[in-house]
This record gives C-alpha cells, sequence and structure tokens, in this order.
C-alpha cells in the first residue's frame, strides 16, 4: 500500500484544497469446504445422521480462488468559504481496477457444486480471469445562511463498485455491473444560545447490491442423497436493488445551564427493488420469488431517541431511551420483531481531573427483545412454525446495574 498526498490553502483563506494518489497491490485466495451437521435440540444433544453418515451437502458450497488485485486511484477535493453566508464543498475520486487470477467459474460447467463434489474431480477446470473496471464517487454540499443560526444545507454523493477479488470464489461468475449508490439530504438548521437543530429529507438508492441468500424447499421427490421430505437449504449469489425516502430531525437543546438534551426522530420506507430470484432446488422444482417492494429486513420505518442530561459541579445524570418500530425478520416480511423501547440510565461522578466514577443502569424497564435475521425462513409465508421458535442470536441485555472506575494517567 502507498500513499501520496498534497494539502493546502488560498492566499485569502477562502479556499482549503487536498489532492491524493493511492496505488495497492494485493494478493490473496482461499480454498473453502463446508459440510453439514444436524444435532437434536434438547440437552446434551446427539448428532443425527443421514443415510448412515453423520452430515451431508458436502462441499455443495465449496468456494476456490488465487488471484492479486491493483488498485490505483485519485483523490480530489476542495472546501471553499465563498462569503459570510455560502459555503460550499465538493470532491471527486477515480479508481482503477483490476482483479485477476484463478477461480473454478461457470465458464465450464463441470464446476457445478453440489453434494460430494471436490475440485480434484475429473470434470473440473480451472479457468483463469482477468477484469479491468473503473470505480468513481464524488460528493457536493453547501450550506446557506438566511440569517443569523438560520439557514439550508443540502448534499449529494454518489459512488460506484465493481466485484472484487473474493466475489470469485464461487461457481457463478461475479457480476460485471457496477453497485451504484445514490445519497441525498437536504433541509434546514437553526442553531442559537438554546437550539442546534437540523430537519431534512433524505434519499437513499443502490442498485445491483449483491447478496447470498439462502432458500428452503421441502423436496417432493428423492434427489440424490437427499429423500423425499427433506427440507433443502439452497444457497445462491443475486443481486437487485434497494432504496428510501426519509425525514430526519436531530435537536440537542439547553434550556437552562446544565441541561441538556437530545432529541432524533427517523421516519423511513426502506424497500427492496427488482429483487427476483428463481432458485432450482435438486428434486428439479424451480420457484420463482419476487421480494420487490417489501421492506428490508432489520431496519425500522421509525426510530425516536430522547437522551436528557443535566450536569451540576462534579456530577452528571443522565437518561437513554430509544424506541425502534417493527423489524422484518425475513425478505416475505411475514416474520418480524415486535416494536421495543432500549432504555439506559446513569450518574457520573468527576473526582478530580485523572479519576471518575460512573454508575449505569442497562434496560431500566427490562423489556425483552431481539434482532437480526432467519435466513432459512426467507421464503416463508406462514409464520405459524416459527411461534414459539427458540434459535440462537442477539437480544437486548436484561436490566444490568454497572460500576466503573475511570483512572487517567
Amino acid at each position: 500500500m502507498s500513499n501520496a498526498s498534497l494539502t493546502g490553502r488560498s492566499s485569502d483563506g477562502r479556499h482549503r484544497w487536498r489532492a491524493e494518489a493511492d496505488y495497492w497491490l494485493n494478493f490473496a485466495g482461499t480454498k473453502t469446504s463446508m459440510w453439514m451437521m444436524a444435532h437434536e435440540v434438547k440437552k446434551d444433544p446427539a448428532l443425527l445422521y443421514l443415510n448412515g453418515r453423520p452430515g451431508y451437502s458436502y462441499n455443495s458450497y465449496a468456494e476456490f480462488y488465487d488471484g492479486h488485485e491493483h488498485k490505483l486511484f485519485a483523490f480530489v477535493s476542495d472546501e471553499w468559504n465563498v462569503s459570510d453566508r455560502v459555503w460550499l464543498y465538493g470532491g471527486v475520486r477515480a479508481e482503477f481496477l483490476n482483479v485477476a487470477g484463478q477461480a473454478a467459474n461457470d465458464t465450464n460447467p463441470g464446476n457445478a457444486r453440489h453434494g460430494g463434489f471436490s475440485f480434484i474431480d475429473p470434470g473440473v477446470a480451472f479457468n483463469d480471469f482477468s477484469d479491468n473496471h473503473f470505480n468513481y464517487s464524488f460528493i457536493v454540499s453547501g450550506r446557506l445562511a438566511v440569517y443569523s443560526g438560520f439557514g439550508l444545507q443540502a448534499e449529494l454523493s454518489r459512488a460506484s463498485i465493481h466485484s472484487q477479488l473474493f466475489h470469485y470464489g464461487v461457481y457463478p461468475y461475479p457480476s460485471q455491473k457496477p453497485i451504484t449508490s445514490t445519497y441525498f439530504r437536504g433541509g434546514i438548521y437553526w442553531r442559537n444560545a438554546w437550539l442546534d437543530l437540523t430537519s431534512q429529507l433524505t434519499y437513499i438508492r443502490q442498485t445491483n447490491a449483491q447478496e447470498r441468500p439462502s432458500f428452503s424447499h421441502i423436496l417432493i421427490r428423492d434427489a440424490g442423497e437427499f429423500k423425499a421430505g427433506h427440507e433443502q437449504n439452497l444457497t445462491m449469489p443475486t443481486s437487485y436493488d434497494l432504496g428510501t425516502l426519509g425525514w430526519l430531525t436531530d435537536a440537542v437543546l439547553t434550556p437552562a445551564p446544565g441541561l441538556s438534551i437530545h432529541v432524533m426522530f427517523t421516519l423511513r420506507n426502506p424497500q427492496y427493488r427488482n429483487f427476483k430470484v428463481t432458485p432450482v432446488f435438486s428434486d428439479g422444482v424451480r420457484e420463482e420469488y419476487d421480494f420487490s417492494g417489501k421492506t428490508i429486513t432489520a431496519l425500522s420505518k421509525m426510530e425516536f431517541e430522547f437522551e436528557p442530561s443535566y450536569s451540576v459541579d462534579r456530577w452528571r445524570f443522565w437518561l437513554s431511551a430509544r424506541y425502534f418500530s417493527r423489524q422484518y425478520i425475513n425478505k416475505t416480511n411475514s416474520l418480524y420483531f415486535n416494536p421495543r423501547w432500549e432504555t439506559f440510565g446513569g450518574v457520573d461522578y468527576r473526582l478530580n481531573d485523572r479519576i471518575g466514577f460512573a454508575l449505569s443502569l442497562v434496560n431500566l424497564l427490562n423489556q425483552k427483545g431481539a434482532n437480526g435475521s432467519i435466513t432459512s425462513a426467507d421464503l416463508v409465508t406462514d409464520a405459524s412454525r416459527y411461534r414459539n421458535y427458540v434459535m440462537a442470536g442477539t437480544f437486548i441485555r436484561p436490566f444490568t446495574v454497572e460500576l466503573t472506575t475511570r483512572i487517567s494517567f
């Protein structure tokens, strides 16, 4: 990795600019095998056997690549104080990317992964690859002071990136289309002695996003090592678009000396777009699914934060409450986590410049909740089978009291 940068400012102090050039060279590879095993769901679970073997789907998703990446990119930006009322900023980044090496992609049908697959099978033929891409990004932002403390502000950014080296390890040849992200926000700001407020509309759009979702299917006929009635999980690369239009308001109020109240409100509608997949399972069943218009998993449409704090002498008392509306677990939106509050509080005491103490309370309301996803349930439309379903995941911490001592040297 190498980097060279140059910064400066104009003689009148209105421009602050930066120019940068970088060159990166990365060598990497992977040889990944897989083996799925099943266990009983009870205390001291026993290993379950399929057709007399303690596992299945050996190497059905094996990965291999051995290659390198060249990256040569440049960046130029300028911050311009046009006047006492107008501020502008702009930046552009351009990148040349070369990805080359050896893999086992679908340029040869014999490379198709399946249960029992091995890279030393007679039909496997490694293919060389070398792809050149141009990636770019830019940002433009500005602020207009209408009168003292009040004004308008906006920002527009866009970036594109192509498949990287690690995308070549699977059977399907990586998409050569760029992943393009567009972000815009614009609104007002208002700042005075007791208020610092920003309220703005936001728009986010990403095209050709790449994912490897897992789909499940009950086999209707025997297929290789699996019998009819077996639930097969199939992982396949796919691409789609996503986007959201939202409104964000963030404010810090200081109505009295020592008292600070932070409030943030977010309203949005994150959705999948152009998201159609057609998995083909081992029994030959071909299914089609369209998630376009569905809400993106693990994202709330509404979030709210309320964080007051009060400082007096060496003491600080604070509370924090965060609300998250319904979050969907799967792409069909048939499973979801209920809305929840996350609450915190505490007291900080500073003995002197070097020693401080803190009492923190986590989950004051002792609420229960979780987040995340169940990838094997992405195609589920009937949620009844998942009621009272026990699973591992990420959960809200229970009510907790913490005592902390900080000593600075």
